[in-house]
């Protein structure tokens, strides 16, 4: 569990940071493996869309923050051996969407926190993270 698990919203999609665990070197799926460059770090996250509208959430506009000050985009190649999503389309009036991201962090980075945006121009919203040393596995 993560210690906030505020909600965070960008346009009409609110998000909420569930769980973060970092120190993964391989990933495992019903169809194959895969090694991580670095280590992966996988956020959970919960999707509502609060519009009468529907909305479209793409993975792609997520990053992790480092200490360092950088961002990690999200590793397709995990997102595809774990099946999760890519993009959420439509995300409808208070649909609910709980899902995992993937990212493939450097070893010797720290994370700090989490960005996204919707995919209609809405602002890029800065979640900060637990930072701490994750053991590798």
């Amino acid at each position: 569990m993560l210690p906030s698990q505020s909600p965070y919203t960008s346009g009409k999609l609110v998000l909420v940071p569930l769980r973060l665990t970092c120190g993964l070197s391989t990933i495992v799926g019903t169809h194959g493996e895969e090694q991580a460059a670095g280590q992966y770090c996988r956020i959970r996250v919960a999707l509502t869309g609060t519009d009468a509208f529907t909305h479209t959430f793409d993975v792609a506009r997520t990053a992790l923050t480092t200490t360092a000050g950088t961002s990690i985009g999200y590793s397709y190649d995990a997102q595809e051996v774990k099946r999760q999503p890519q993009q959420i389309a439509p995300v409808g009036s208070h649909d609910r969407y709980e899902f995992d991201i993937y990212y493939d962090v450097p070893r010797d980075v720290t994370v700090n926190g989490f960005t996204f945006s919707d995919s209609e121009g809405g602002p890029t919203v800065q979640l900060p993270l637990p930072v701490r040393e994750w053991p590798f596995s």
